[in-house]
């Protein structure tokens, strides 16, 4: 008798490994978005930033503020400084509560050197800077 085809035994072994492999190929996958969205949001925090950055170069009466100065994620927008920033995690919502407190420090009384410290806060609907 001549037997053609595959035996049941062989058919099940065939579709476990395949599982195996869909389900490994759907672990990276969700990884592999995951970070990719950790990354998106870390960009948004330095283009978050270096708005302020700009914005405080162009707005130089904002240096001599005491106490420093918090700029809204709307007023960077709405100066083109920033380009509306949309939450990696539901693209229909956009981060606009986010903040840039920025401070500065004169090294004495007397000197015009200012250094400046910016503490971004992005908050998303899906993600909060953390300290914020």
């Amino acid at each position: 008798m001549n037997k053609k085809g595959f035996s049941l035994v062989e058919l099940l072994a065939v579709i476990a490994i395949m599982g195996i492999l869909s389900g490994i190929c759907i672990l990276a996958v969700t990884r592999y978005i995951s970070n990719s969205k950790k990354k998106t949001y870390k960009n948004f925090e330095e283009n978050l930033r270096g708005a302020a950055v700009n914005y405080l170069s162009s707005h130089t009466e904002l240096s001599t503020v005491n106490g420093g100065v918090t700029l809204t994620y709307s007023t960077l927008v709405e100066g083109q400084y920033l380009e509306e920033l949309k939450d990696p995690g539901n693209q229909s919502k956009k981060c606009d509560a986010s903040y840039v407190k920025v401070t500065g420090t004169r090294d004495s009384a007397t000197s015009y050197n200012i250094s400046f410290t910016y503490k971004v806060c992005l908050i998303c609907p899906s993600y909060k800077s953390p300290g914020c």
